[in-house]
């Protein structure tokens, strides 16, 4: 008998990144990820709540993997493990909930906090012409911007993995804290020793793997997803077999009636037309 090998969850996971990168004592490890990605030096770091509503009961609560103020301004990630056909929508609803939630609070309308939104994208389209990563903001097509604070930044995150596939050894090295968000656990030995910030992210990815209770709940939460899954599936199928019914009865009838058109052209009696084709007398009076 064959053993299975266990899984191994990688920040990828959107559970096990907040697992990591929410705890107060990995602040350096966040901060170290928010340098590389936005390209700037981070001074400090608070952590708000990452569920909260948005004042209307008719909206749904508004999920952030992380919500940050920082002294670059406020900062929401969102982990994305694969791109989807409504991702960006729904991305953008976060961020212009979080403008309208720091802009209520205020006493006049300003833009002097920046509110920014990092988005580590995988399973994006493949495209030869894609960037590594995107800036987003809000302008017209001469490039002049409506408010100046308001940002999301997108990482393709599979063309990032590439410069780790390729050993490309100084790439490696400008992004390591991106990288290894998504590295298992032979490749994240074969560069711990390489790097502190590295070896604090594995002890603790490797923490939450070996606590059952939290790969408990990510196979009920990867469970509960299969399920959603294979139910829009079946419910997509269940549409398009009702819908090659209708259609064929659709054909049907008109093929009923395309026939009484013409036994009525040649003068045939009613009840004729009504053997031959099905239809009630009132249905083909009304074709005369």
């Amino acid at each position: 008998m064959i053993a299975t090998k266990e899984k191994f969850y990688t920040c990828k996971n959107d559970r096990a990144f907040k697992e990591i990168f929410l705890k107060e004592e990995n602040k350096e490890l966040l901060i170290k990820l928010l340098e590389v990605s936005l390209k700037t030096k981070i001074y400090k770091i608070k952590y708000e709540n990452v569920e909260r509503n948005t004042g209307n009961l008719n909206l749904k609560r508004k999920y952030f993997d992380v919500l940050l103020e920082t002294d670059k301004g406020k900062i929401g990630i969102e982990m994305n493990a694969r791109e989807t056909p409504y991702l960006h929508v729904r991305n953008l609803a976060y961020q212009c909930d979080a403008y309208l939630h720091y802009v209520k609070k205020g006493k006049e309308y300003t833009d002097d906090i920046d509110i920014l939104q990092l988005n580590l994208t995988y399973g994006m389209k493949p495209d030869e012409n894609r960037e590594l990563y995107s800036v987003y903001t809000v302008q017209n097509d001469k490039l002049k911007k409506y408010v100046n604070n308001f940002k999301i930044v997108e990482w393709d995150m599979d063309k990032l993995m590439e410069y780790w596939y390729h050993k490309d050894e100084e790439k490696i090295k400008e992004y390591m804290y991106l990288i290894m968000l998504d590295l298992d656990k032979e490749q994240l030995e074969s560069i711990e020793h390489k790097d502190k910030v590295v070896t604090k992210f594995m002890k603790d990815l490797y923490e939450i793997n070996d606590d059952p209770a939290f790969r408990l709940f990510l196979t009920e939460e990867e469970d509960q997803e299969m399920i959603h899954n294979t139910e829009l599936k079946l419910a997509r199928k269940e549409g398009e077999e009702r819908g090659e019914k209708r259609g064929q009865q659709l054909g049907e009838r008109q093929a009923k009636i395309d026939m009484a058109k013409k036994m009525l052209i040649q003068k045939e009696e009613i009840n004729k037309i009504i053997l031959y084709t099905g239809l009630t007398e009132d249905e083909i009076k009304r074709l005369i």
